[in-house]
């Protein structure tokens, strides 16, 4: 097995390398040589596999891995002291990088028995140049061959070497990420005390690469000061993070977050930086930070160099400084130079403070959803309410079976999902953590976080990547004051239900007048009017034939009156009635046509999905039909019916007058139908 590994070219590493503690912001640089026991006699396992991972198919820099052009063999190793090393392949073989974590080998007790499995060579080993062909390692699996091992890979061509390789076993992953996102609040937590304790003006949390890592940083911050709080991020060319976020996921999470301003540093010149700070200026209402580096690097006779002299950086800085910026400054190769002449350059531009956008978004890692411009879809599948085999994969604990059921709506077309795991007899905080975890580990659709107990509720925001939609508060005073510290905490866009201490309103006036109640009291708590969406209520009018009018007309007063924007869970309206969809789908149109902004449905149903697509290509919500004409396009035409109509039988024929169908029946009579 030792000269299968070395066949892949792994070479021994002896001499230096980085040491990165895993998400606490700290860089420790030393000679580093780990050995482990010989394979034999250590029982130790790697499970191989692929991860979709969104954005890591981007341009890193420095030191870290380019994924563009090379490979990548992420292992997760189960060994003394609990390490988690991770080997990455560049053109200029990166130094090792090892990740500390630090609940890993007590997490790892507490995980299922899995079956040993020999991967890991004598020493740590390096990556050789240009990382490994994807056929070697398929190769290697296959020579250890284990049914219970999942191996799957991702097929990617980009350039070269396109294939990326990671090693990990994703039932345990979120275990792990739990653990390192709360140690890394406590390691930040630490750094920050003692700055603030020291006479620090405000935390400075910069050059951030990963939303979660700036999360775990922002509220390291909240929970252990009151200073300001400034977050920069460090953007490629094409306004994406290197964990695959993008400007407007960053910012909606970061304002969630009630950070005190924004902006970006590093990575790239302020050219580079342009449209990046277009689009900030478009969706932020904090002000802006923007710290460029003076240039792009190049290497002249072995040192590195910057290809923007102050002169021209000072007038670049200049037009950014036009452009509404309110903060500005410098990164990588820039001097005193640089930073005096932009100075006196941005002296003469007018200061124009940050304006609020009042936009409604809620975020994954990598994904922002805006409410308003046009309805969105929200998967109701992961929800327990009436769905047996949903129930039993709770109790057994089957995430599999939950994460099949947000793949298969997000393939349908939901732009968030709703996660729902409350059942009597299983501990919902727990579960709540498990499937969140899970779930923003392999979709990238934001999540809205259904749950009527608040600890479940906090731990699912705490984790979460992003910023979440939270279903719900109600009207009751004991819920608001129970739910809106965690928004004002986390953030988030919170769905307000039209009722209270009295129940649900019969009447429109009723719910509206509860809605503004909503609204007054978020305010109190620092939360916005755009981060709350209004739950119209749709009762069945199987019980009471007037109450989808009572749904609509609140619709359309939130809208109209109120300026705010509603959701509702769709299906209710047909409870107890037979072909509920039939009354679903139209229900569905009636109410985006009287302003419905989000609608709790089963994106797997064919139905309500035609009834979403036509309404925004008759809205003109769907510009040049180009949804529309993408699902449907390629289906078949539907059968036309039979000229004259359906066959009538004979009796009905003679009764109606029918004569041509009557003959048609009698003969058909005489073929089928035997002899008196």
């Amino acid at each position: 097995m030792q000269e299968e590994i070395r066949s892949l070219g792994f070479k021994q590493d002896e001499g230096y390398a980085q040491q990165q503690v895993g998400m606490e912001g700290r860089v420790i640089q030393r000679n580093v040589e780990i050995l482990l026991q010989p394979a034999d006699t250590v029982e130790h396992r790697v499970a191989v596999g692929v991860e979709r991972v969104a954005g890591l198919f981007q341009r890193a820099t420095a030191n870290q891995v380019i994924v563009e052009r090379f490979a990548v063999l992420r292992v997760l190793f189960p060994v003394m002291g609990g390490q988690a090393a991770q080997f990455y392949g560049d053109q200029t073989a990166a130094p090792l990088q090892i990740f500390q974590q630090q609940r890993y080998a007590e997490l790892r007790r507490r995980a299922d028995p899995f079956p040993v499995k020999t991967l890991i060579p004598h020493q740590l080993q390096r990556f050789p140049r240009g990382g490994v062909k994807l056929g070697q390692v398929e190769k290697l699996v296959q020579r250890l061959g284990d049914e219970d091992l999942e191996v799957e890979f991702l097929r990617q061509s980009i350039e070269r070497l396109s294939t990326l390789v990671l090693v990990q076993e994703q039932e345990h992953i979120a275990l792990v990420q739990k653990g390192a996102f709360e140690r890394a609040v406590e390691l930040f937590g630490e750094t920050i005390r003692i700055g603030a304790a020291a006479g620090a003006d405000l935390v400075l949390i910069e050059t951030m690469s990963d939303s979660y890592e700036a999360k775990a940083a922002v509220l390291a911050a909240k929970e252990n000061c009151d200073l300001p709080v400034l977050v920069t991020l460090i953007f490629d060319e094409k306004g994406k993070l290197l964990t695959g976020g993008t400007v407007d996921s960053t910012v909606a999470m970061l304002e969630g977050l009630r950070v005190d301003a924004l902006g970006v540093n590093c990575g790239l010149g302020p050219k580079q930086m342009h449209p990046i700070i277009e689009r900030l200026t478009q969706v932020s209402s904090l002000p802006i930070i923007v710290n460029p580096n003076a240039g792009l690097p190049r290497s002249e006779n072995g040192k590195t160099v910057f290809d923007i002299a102050p002169a021209e950086f000072s007038d670049l800085m200049e037009e950014i400084a036009g452009m509404g910026v309110q903060a500005l400054g410098g990164c990588c190769g820039t001097t005193p130079e640089h930073l005096r002449l932009t100075i006196e350059k941005c002296r003469k531009v007018p200061f124009r403070p940050p304006v609020a956008k009042r936009r409604t978004v809620v975020s994954s890692f990598s994904q922002a959803v805006e409410i308003g411009p046009k309805p969105v879809i929200i998967g109701e599948r992961i929800n327990p309410t009436g769905k047996s085999k949903f129930k039993a994969a709770l109790r057994e604990n089957n995430i599999e079976y939950i994460l099949g059921e947000g793949m298969a709506q997000e393939d349908s077309g939901a732009h968030i999902l709703d996660v729902n795991v409350g059942l009597p007899e299983i501990d919902e905080p727990v579960m709540m953590e498990r499937v969140v975890t899970r779930l923003q580990s392999v979709i990238a659709l934001p999540l809205q976080i259904d749950t009527s107990d608040t600890i479940a509720m906090e731990r699912g925001m705490r984790l979460y990547n992003g910023k979440p939609m939270i279903n719900s508060v109600s009207g009751k005073m004991e819920s608001m004051e129970a739910v809106f510290p965690l928004v004002r905490k986390y953030g988030g866009v919170v769905v307000g239900l039209a009722l209270d201490e009295n129940g649900i309103p019969s009447t429109a006036e009723g719910r509206i007048r509860i809605a503004k109640k909503i609204y007054d009291t978020a305010e109190k708590y620092g939360i916005p009017h755009e981060d709350i969406v209004i739950d119209g209520l749709a009762m069945t009018i199987s019980s009471d034939s007037g109450s989808a009018l009572v749904t609509l007309e609140t619709l359309r007063r939130i809208r109209d009156e109120l300026h705010g924007h509603s959701i509702l869970g769709v299906s209710n309206i047909s409870f107890g009635l037979p072909q509920r969809e039939i009354v679903n789908s139209n229900f569905f149109t009636m109410a985006m046509q009287s302003g419905l902004s989000c609608a709790i449905i089963n994106p797997n149903n064919e139905a309500m999905m035609k009834s979403y697509r036509s309404y925004l290509a008759l809205a003109n919500l769907d510009e040049q039909c180009a949804g529309y004409i993408a699902a449907y396009g390629n289906q078949p035409a539907a059968a036309p019916a039979a000229a004259g109509g359906t066959a009538m039988p004979l009796a009905e024929s003679i009764e109606r007058g029918l004569r041509e169908r009557a003959i048609d029946a009698a003969k058909e009579m005489l073929q089928t139908v035997p002899p008196l």
